[in-house]
């Protein structure tokens, strides 16, 4: 798996059985100059694209002289530890092709090519790829709340967890809280671990499974059902005046909205998501959508819960338990960008 350290500089190290080999359709190039195997896949490619970017790959392609060398295709062959999976994805990374429109990124690839582009000391592949994270998983409040509507990456919540392992991996920290913050979205399932491309399973640590629970608990205790029940001095008249207006044009709709709306949804509302964190805008919208536009309007010219938001934000690496240095510093609350 590509967990394992690169193989020492010797082609015939764990020599495979040519029979067994199965060419890769995506990456055999006929004038290649070497023969990769991961696990039963061959892969023929062009030796210098691998071995400029990295002394790893330029040490395996030392042969030794007048040693017997194992080759295919008229070419050296090399066996990786890694799988045929994450070497796919490194290799499209190396040997780009032409794409149609600006299409997301699978967040597998991405994470494949940091891992392996890490283990083979390929700096700035793998910087770019931290750097796509960083951009996804990115302090500011405002670019958070919007981030799946920016086009960067394609990412489930279960994938937080190979994000976390990947910010440990490669010191990326700043990566950790808001990663942490979706894992608390994913729900039971969170403790049978995330299951790569190539049928790795990777789990979190017990102690970052804590974490995320008790990031989950205090997100429903102390930010939604907090404020709901100790804001209401600043919240309730807002909704007060709901249905109550010359404006308004469903005075029943618009009340019976005002008093349950806001508790069904964050009874319905995932740990990981909740709606203090949500833009006031958005929480109207999705909330109170029912109600009549004067009294969206209405609800619109305050936010009643700016603060208790902004608290939560700041807060968040402190509530989960970790120590993030730069937090502070590339931290944005909501409403400042």
């Amino acid at each position: 798996m590509s967990s394992g350290p690169p193989l020492a500089a010797d082609p015939l190290a764990d020599e495979p059985n040519e029979d067994d080999l199965i060419r890769d359709t995506e990456f055999w190039f006929d004038a290649g100059s070497v023969v990769l195997v991961a696990g039963k896949v061959a892969f023929k490619v062009y030796r210098e694209t691998l071995a400029v970017p990295s002394v790893v790959f330029q040490g395996l392609f030392q042969f030794p002289r007048n040693a017997a060398i194992l080759t295919l295709d008229g070419c050296p062959l090399v066996q990786v530890s890694d799988s045929p999976e994450d070497f796919r994805h490194l290799l499209r990374v190396l040997f780009p092709r032409p794409t149609v429109g600006e299409n997301d990124i699978p967040f597998p690839h991405v994470s494949a090519y940091i891992r392996l582009a890490h283990k083979y000391k390929m700096t700035s592949i793998w910087d770019d790829g931290v750097k796509l994270l960083m951009k996804y998983y990115d302090p500011r409040h405002d670019f958070w709340a919007c981030r799946d509507g920016l086009g960067l990456l394609l990412i489930d919540p279960i994938h937080a967890i190979d994000a976390i392992h990947i910010a440990r991996l490669t010191g990326a920290e700043i990566i950790l809280p808001l990663a942490f913050l979706q894992c608390a979205d994913v729900g039971p399932d969170l403790a049978f671990g995330y299951g790569r491309e190539d049928g790795t399973r990777i789990f979190l640590t017990p102690e970052d499974l804590a974490r995320v629970l008790r990031l989950r608990d205090k997100l429903r205790r102390e930010a939604d059902l907090h404020v709901l029940a100790h804001e209401r001095c600043r919240f309730g008249p807002l909704l007060a005046t709901c249905g109550a207006t010359d404006a308004c044009t469903s005075p029943n709709r618009c009340r019976e909205a005002a008093c349950t709306a806001w508790t069904n949804a964050v009874a319905d509302r995932n740990g990981g998501d909740p709606l203090i964190l949500r833009p006031w805008r958005e929480i109207v919208e999705e909330v109170y959508g029912s109600m009549c536009p004067a009294c969206r309007e209405c609800l619109l010219r305050r936010d009643p819960l700016q603060d208790a938001r902004r608290t939560l934000w700041t807060n968040l690496p402190r509530t989960i338990g970790i120590h993030v240095r730069m937090w502070s510093l590339m931290m944005k609350p909501p409403g400042e960008i």
